[in-house]
């Protein structure tokens, strides 16, 4: 995930991602990211690692859509599979965090080099309609067997090598606050329906307005 610079030095990103890595973190003695430099200012809720055994390695690799930012990452792409390819080669363990150009590389070199990795496929654990051809390969790559690949999948695994996983991001008090807030909810009608999300092609809002006209 694109990762921001703040005043004080520390780099920030997207808050459940950085959740993640918190947890990462309890578990080996250095952790090394490598992920590119967020395009323009900061967008979304992000937040700091404010961890001592983080370290993000910033990667200059442009996520804009567009023709204009496809051209950009074409001439960027080598310099992104060889930081890919440096920090895979000092680490004991990877993490892949997937579907992604840099997990495309990553997992693609994991494999060629025989290091051990656990993926999350953070997406549709299926082929759909209109999936870009690199999500197509990526996919073929991610559907191989591989005991020292492991893949953590939304929903029911479909391989040997997969593991159904749901994100555990939020705390037992987080959770025992959403419960509570709730609970006074009237399931009667009229309904009201709120989406909550960033306002991105790929959160398909489009998709629940559409799904919502046909339903009534």
């Amino acid at each position: 995930v694109p990762h921001w610079t703040g005043a004080n030095g520390e780099p920030s990103a997207y808050e459940p991602y950085v959740r993640e890595m918190l947890i990462w973190s309890d578990l080996f003695s250095e952790i090394h990211i490598c992920s590119p430099k967020g395009d323009g200012p900061v967008r979304g809720n992000v937040a700091s690692y404010d961890c001592a055994n983080i370290r993000w390695h910033p990667v200059s690799y442009t996520l804009a859509p567009g023709r204009w930012g496809a051209i950009r990452r074409l001439f960027l792409l080598p310099g992104m599979m060889l930081a890919v390819l440096r920090t895979l080669r000092a680490s004991e363990f990877v993490h892949i965090r997937s579907p992604g150009h840099f997990a495309l590389v990553g997992n693609a070199l994991v494999r060629t080099l025989g290091k051990p990795s656990l993926t999350k496929w953070a997406g549709e654990n299926a082929a759909y309609e209109g999936e870009r051809l690199t999500a197509r390969i990526h996919r073929k790559i991610e559907c191989t067997p591989s005991r020292r690949n492991p893949v953590l999948v939304y929903g029911p695994a479909k391989y040997s090598h997969q593991i159904s996983f749901i994100p555990a991001l939020m705390t037992d008090e987080e959770l025992a606050k959403a419960r509570l807030l709730s609970s006074p909810k009237n399931w009667s009608a009229p309904w009201i329906i709120m989406s909550v999300g960033r306002m991105v092609p790929e959160k398909g809002f489009d998709l629940a307005l559409q799904g919502l006209a046909k339903l009534k």
